[in-house]
């Protein structure tokens, strides 16, 4: 599952991404992902791996993910989701290439 945010309100939400992605990784160690006409502006990318295909993240009882995430810029913080303001990245040409791990 993968969602692009340009604002920090809808990033903290994770509600309603403007582009979104729903992509079968089938157990790949790296895959590639194609967005066309994104418009140029500022964007943060927030990525998760959904194991059991319920179209959300899992956690468990202390809110701790289940399931592996990720967020554009690579910032995977030791005890929170990355913010907005470190994940943000600025879309200018046509064509970029934004790698993602997962934690």
């Amino acid at each position: 599952m993968i969602g692009w945010y340009a604002s920090e309100v809808s990033y903290n939400e994770r509600q309603n991404p403007i582009f979104k992605k729903k992509v079968n990784v089938d157990k790949q160690n790296q895959i590639s992902v194609i967005f066309d006409n994104i418009p140029p502006g500022k964007y943060a990318v927030s990525i998760f791996l959904d194991e059991n295909e319920n179209d959300k993240m899992d956690t468990n009882f202390l809110g701790i993910p289940k399931e592996q995430y990720g967020f554009s810029n690579n910032i995977l913080p030791a005890t929170r989701a990355a913010h907005f303001s470190e994940a943000v990245f600025e879309i200018k040409d046509k064509s970029i290439e934004i790698p993602i791990r997962l934690k």
